[in-house]
């Protein structure tokens, strides 16, 4: 199983990473996710903040859209994240992404207020920034919320504005039935630069093979 904190994925969770006809299980994004934003704390501090959120938000955010809801959940979520980064300004925030399951299968939307710029994380469909227009704009919603409960003062709205990019993922859309783990691939890549450019994961055969040897023979067994 794989451990950060509280958050527990199962060995059961940890094979969906591996392809197949599974879908990467939630949990295991959520893990994963937590894990992404330790390693990034430790490596950047508070000058330029990184963090993966909840793939919870994302459905959250939709569910109010569609039922007009009066979003406390996102604001309970959006100070949960702030309270971890206490003290800290939203101008600080290179990179939030947002992890968004949608037909079984991974995106992901990057919002970057020093870059003034959204980032559609996609290796399933070519034309993805047209796909995603509309959950792009509602997730927009939420992450002002998210914004918002960070320290300073924060102009909601202007997250409409920014403009909206791809990042391209040489060779996934070919491959992506085979695999699941593009997603987190990428943003591990992009959360690695200090912007977000053209990325090329490595050979996903290699990767599902680091995964296998990575994977606990016995249930109970940490991964590295």
């Amino acid at each position: 199983m794989v451990k950060c904190g509280t958050l527990v994925a199962t060995l059961e969770e940890c094979k969906t990473v591996l392809g197949g006809t599974q879908c990467v299980h939630e949990n295991y994004v959520r893990v994963a996710g937590a894990m992404y934003t330790r390693m990034w704390r430790r490596k950047f501090g508070n000058s330029s903040i990184r963090f993966m959120i909840d793939p919870t938000f994302a459905a959250r955010v939709f569910e109010n859209v569609q039922s007009s809801g009066d979003w406390n959940d996102c604001r309970e979520i959006g100070c949960a994240v702030a309270k971890g980064f206490k003290g800290v300004h939203a101008n600080r925030i290179f990179g939030v992404f947002v992890p968004v399951l949608e037909d079984r299968k991974w995106w992901c939307a990057a919002f970057s207020v020093n870059n003034e710029e959204v980032w559609v994380i996609d290796a399933h469909r070519p034309n993805s920034l047209e796909h995603h227009a509309k959950a792009i704009e509602e997730l927009a919603i939420g992450v002002d919320i998210l914004f918002s409960s960070f320290e300073g003062q924060w102009v909601p709205g202007k997250i409409t504005k920014w403009e909206r990019k791809a990042v391209n993922i040489d060779d996934a859309h070919g491959e992506c039935d085979e695999s699941r783990i593009h997603m987190l691939l990428a943003i591990k890549g992009c959360a690695a630069r200090y912007k977000f450019e053209y990325l090329s994961p490595a050979n996903i055969k290699e990767e599902r093979g680091q995964f296998q040897k990575k994977l606990p023979r016995k249930t109970g067994k940490a991964l590295p």
